[in-house]
């Protein structure tokens, strides 16, 4: 759900991971670590913690689908 977390020791999740750990340059151009923003998965969670206890239903583009993309 939340993308930006590469362990190249890891199984591999999904067809992507495993396409790109087919190319022999994956190692040197996706360094490991997590790189999520998690000041926008808090937010996200926050608001979506807030809507459950207010029993309202979430409101289309209010984020209830996820942390707003980052550049």
């Amino acid at each position: 759900m939340f993308f930006g977390a590469w362990n190249p020791d890891a199984p591999p999740v999904g067809i992507g991971e495993r396409l790109i750990r087919l190319a022999p340059a994956s190692r040197e151009a996706l360094p490991a670590g997590d790189f999520r923003n998690w000041d926008a998965v808090d937010a996200w969670a926050d608001h979506i913690a807030a809507e459950l206890a207010a029993g309202s239903e979430p409101t289309p583009g209010s984020g209830a689908s996820g942390p707003a993309p980052v550049d």
